[in-house]
């Protein structure tokens, strides 16, 4: 990106870009940064690095790399300023490699260096409640059915829904001959129906390469386990993954698609059919994952991958991203859901991956603070999507994503763990 360009958009004689320019310009000086590196330009390297952050201060990518060429500088204060960022948002950061060789003796990086390994260890406010025997089930999404007390948890592996009763019995709802990889599910209990999404992907049981690209939502009857109906975006579009879902008090279930992005709505209709629509797109959609609804419906609040959380007011059709507190992050958001006037989320896109609450301020439009309530590791290495039980977050722990490759294989080493669910009390002493 021309360096010219970018100079207007920080520049602090210019009216404020918007954010999710300012974060396309530190994706480009990070790009920029890395290129410096690879031919040795280690101080234009870790100056380019330095603007990425200023231009998207809440990206940890940017503060590690920063801290590491700084250290390679022998900067002290530069590392220890950028370490320290790092230690306030709860995350960590490996000291041991060659980037901090220079400075490993100076005595002022042992602090930070012990707030960093302070934060690579277990919070552990969970327990678990279920383990599934099943090691190769690869689970994703889940939810609760209060009415009939009993859990779904969805499988990409062996392209099913397990449920588990308020007895403990397992059964399957759903088999690998009629679905794909089954990645969100959530429950209407005022109308018994469970929805889910699915996607043909390669780390699903019997994939093939025509399969590729395939994407439904189904809609069950939660009681007898049949298929009230189903449905897939019209021919010829984009690609879609429709990933997560949440329910609308109408019934309808509104989705979001990580691949093309945008949001959908999906209906279920007379002769067995789910009728999908796109709702919107938006220029801050990047990476779709988790989506709740605020109270009365008329915002809803979805996890970016990229930009955090943001607001959707769904009758003006206008996005708007929520910035965390200074010091603190949220992005890399998968599952989201409402608890009271905050957001439970699941942050697996930093180090570690961890449990946070999100407080939102009455009005439900701005971020009050942010604040981690479990790292629960090394059980819940790859957590991924929750529900609201009474007063618990009950969620998956183990998804096992990263241990398969693109192509759906088992990697080297890998050992696959029975998936678990755990629980979080949310109530405040």
């Amino acid at each position: 990106m021309h360096l010219a360009l970018i100079a207007s958009f920080l520049s602090v004689s210019q009216a404020p870009a918007p954010i999710d320019s300012l974060a396309g310009v530190a994706r480009g000086l990070y790009r920029e940064s890395v290129a410096a590196a690879n031919r040795g330009a280690v101080k234009e390297a870790r100056d380019l690095m330095a603007r990425a952050h200023e231009a998207w201060p809440p990206q940890p990518a940017y503060i590690g790399a920063a801290a590491a060429l700084s250290a390679r500088l022998a900067d002290t204060a530069a590392t220890l300023r950028y370490l320290g960022i790092l230690a306030d948002m709860g995350l960590t950061r490996d000291l041991g490699g060659n980037d901090f060789v220079a400075l490993r003796e100076v005595p002022a990086l042992a602090s930070v260096r012990r707030r960093l390994a302070e934060n690579a260890g277990s919070l552990v406010a969970s327990r678990a409640i279920l383990t599934l025997e099943d090691a190769e089930l690869y689970p994703e999404g889940m939810d609760y059915d209060r009415k009939t007390m009993s859990y779904f948890v969805a499988s990409i592996r062996k392209r099913k829904i397990v449920r588990i009763d308020a007895y403990g019995q397992v059964s399957d709802m759903g088999a690998t001959d009629s679905l794909d990889a089954v990645l969100g599910v959530r429950v209407d209990s005022k109308r018994g129906v469970l929805w889910a999404t699915t996607r043909a992907l390669p780390q699903m049981a019997g994939f093939r390469a025509e399969d590729s690209g395939r994407a439904e939502v189904v809609a069950f009857d939660v009681e007898k386990g049949r298929v009230l109906g189903r449905g897939r975006p019209t021919a010829g579009e984009t690609a879609h993954l429709f990933g997560d879902l949440t329910i609308h008090s109408s019934g309808d279930a509104y989705l979001t698609d990580s691949e093309t992005p945008a949001l959908y709505r999906a209906r279920l209709v007379a002769g067995g059919r789910v009728v999908i629509e796109e709702l919107m797109r938006d220029r801050l959609f990047r990476s779709l994952q988790g989506l709740t609804f605020a109270d009365g419906e008329r915002t809803l609040y979805v996890a970016d991958y990229s930009h955090g959380l943001l607001a959707v007011d769904l009758a003006a059709r206008t996005v708007r991203v929520l910035p965390a507190p200074p010091r603190t992050t949220i992005v890399g958001l998968d599952g989201i859901t409402r608890y009271r006037r905050s957001i439970i989320a699941i942050q697996n896109g930093v180090v570690p991956p961890r449990v946070v609450r999100i407080d939102l301020f009455p009005d439900g439009d701005e971020i009050a603070a942010v604040t981690v309530l479990d790292r629960h590791l090394p059980v819940a290495d790859e957590p991924t999507i929750g529900a609201i039980v009474g007063d618990r977050f009950v969620y998956v722990a183990n998804s096992q994503w990263e241990k398969y490759d693109d192509q759906g294989r088992l990697k080297p080493n890998t050992r696959l763990t029975p998936p678990v669910l755990l629980a979080l009390p949310l109530l405040r002493p």
